[in-house]
């Protein structure tokens, strides 16, 4: 991981990246130009194979039109279904006071899916965006422990979902 050092008074502080020599500070007119292109095609092409993959892991879930997740209008990566479940999944004993759902993952992804039909609505003192959906069966538990079939699908304005979980923002 690169970070910036402690300023020991000389006048370039660098660090390695494998090969490449990094220039931290703040001094443009004195760095390797040449190897920092490298370095950022390295950083594209190891960026573009991370997508490739989360693609493909995402892929592997058996629901039904998948590719609605995967719209530039409404988009679910697989960082924010990690977040989703380690935060609003009953099997994962973490944030014991955020809502949960008890239905299996599949199912999960299925009513995100689902609700990319549902219009959105402004957050309060936010950017994001909602769109709730009652799918007309418990699916959980809202943040309050009750038993909820609602989902609250929050996203950016550009439609990158940010999470989803059981119940509303205001019950």
């Amino acid at each position: 991981m690169l970070h910036n050092p402690p300023n020991n008074g000389s006048a370039y502080n660098n660090e390695f990246a494998g090969n490449v020599v990094v220039n931290l500070n703040n001094d443009t007119n004195n760095i390797n130009e040449e190897q920092w292109i490298k370095t950022l095609f390295l950083i594209s092409d190891t960026q573009i194979w991370m997508d490739e993959l989360q693609l493909n892991l995402m892929y592997q879930l058996p629901v039904k039109h998948k590719r609605k997740l995967f719209l530039k209008s409404y988009y679910l990566s697989a960082p924010t279904l990690a977040h989703i479940l380690e935060r609003h999944y009953f099997k994962i004993a973490r944030y014991p006071n955020a809502g949960k759902f008890i239905i299996p993952v599949i199912s999960i992804v299925a009513i995100i899916r689902d609700a990319a039909t549902q219009p959105t609505s402004p957050i309060a003192n936010s950017c994001n965006l909602q769109r709730v959906s009652d799918t007309k069966q418990v699916i959980g538990f809202d943040r309050f422990g009750k038993h909820t079939g609602s989902v609250t699908i929050v996203s950016d304005a550009g439609g990158k979902i940010v999470t989803a979980f059981p119940g509303t923002i205001n019950p």
